[in-house]
């Protein structure tokens, strides 16, 4: 939400979050100590180094997620009104059963295809932590 929704109470730090959960993909993956990367690169990022990222494409659908849940959409509605919009980014088969973990998972393959392939178990994690994060 950035500095005004912090000074004003509301909010999560939205760059903070993705930052925790890149440095908790770096932890836990061995190929990327191998590749000379560890948990302190998070905090060299730019802002829109940060914004390209798998771990901000996580955030930014569970922070929809979070807040149209608590306006009471169900979860079908709110996963198709996310693809609904991000579709303009790249589309493929929406994944069956639909939930949020398997939507994230089906929007990283589609968004973040030219990267190393991302451990299902990280996406499990950082879609939990990011759902604390957003009180979800």
């Amino acid at each position: 939400m950035g500095l005004f929704g912090n000074l004003f109470g509301g909010g999560v730090d939205k760059n903070a979050l993705i930052k925790d959960l890149v440095r908790l993909r770096v932890r836990n993956d061995p190929m990327a100590a191998q590749m000379g990367f560890n948990e302190s690169d998070a905090d060299a990022l730019s802002r829109m180094q940060l914004a390209g990222l798998p771990e901000a494409t996580i955030a930014t659908i569970v922070e929809t997620w979070s807040t149209l849940r608590k306006h009471g959409v169900s979860e079908t509605e709110i996963l198709h009104r996310i693809e609904s919009h991000r579709s303009m980014i790249g589309r493929g088969v929406v994944p069956s059963p639909l939930t949020l973990t398997s939507y994230v998972q089906y929007r990283l393959e589609v968004e973040h295809s030219h990267g190393a392939r991302i451990d299902p178990l990280f996406i499990d994690a950082a879609v939990e932590v990011a759902k604390k994060a957003y009180a979800a």
